[in-house]
């Protein structure tokens, strides 16, 4: 368990109640359209609410849950429930004072030290797609006969061969 007006603080966040708890979404790089506010769901198996659903997909998902009510096993239990029920990665469970935030593994959830930022927790969703460059060691050898030149900068120059810097 987290204190929550010290995470808050960590983040630059001075504000008090519910509105320290937005102003770390916003810290965390969650947009207003990102942040839904009293959530109820009729899902088959029973009607969920929860204070704040973040990034949703689909029709009935969120990224992550959030629920403002007392810090304890039996509502970390709930949250972990609807997390599972409208496929969030993680929950938060704040009095706005203590802080707990879950990460949802398979049918279980392990406790995480912070609240993920927006990107992260929409390359998790895959959502946001990561970029790489991959080539393979014929293409880099091809580098070695190229010569790069950075614009306004007259000391960078890369010669392969000889592992030299002017």
């Amino acid at each position: 368990m987290l204190s929550f007006t010290e995470y808050a603080k960590s983040l630059g966040v001075s504000a008090k109640g519910k509105e320290a708890l937005l102003q770390v979404f916003k810290q965390l790089g969650y947009e207003d359209e990102d942040v839904f506010e009293s959530v109820v769901i009729d899902h088959p198996l029973a009607k969920l609410s929860f204070d704040y659903g973040l990034i949703r997909y689909g029709e009935n998902n969120y990224g992550m849950v959030v629920c403002i009510d007392e810090v304890c096993e039996e509502n970390l239990e709930r949250l972990s429930g609807i997390c599972k029920l409208v496929g969030a990665r993680y929950g938060v469970l704040t009095d706005l004072k203590d802080l707990s935030v879950i990460k949802i593994e398979g049918l279980r959830h392990e406790f995480v030290n912070e609240i993920p930022q927006s990107d992260a927790l929409k390359i998790e969703l895959g959502l946001m797609e990561v970029g790489a460059i991959t080539i393979d060691y014929d293409e880099f050898e091809k580098v070695d006969d190229v010569n790069f030149v950075v614009e306004n900068s007259s000391y960078i120059y890369s010669d392969m061969d000889n592992d030299e810097v002017e």
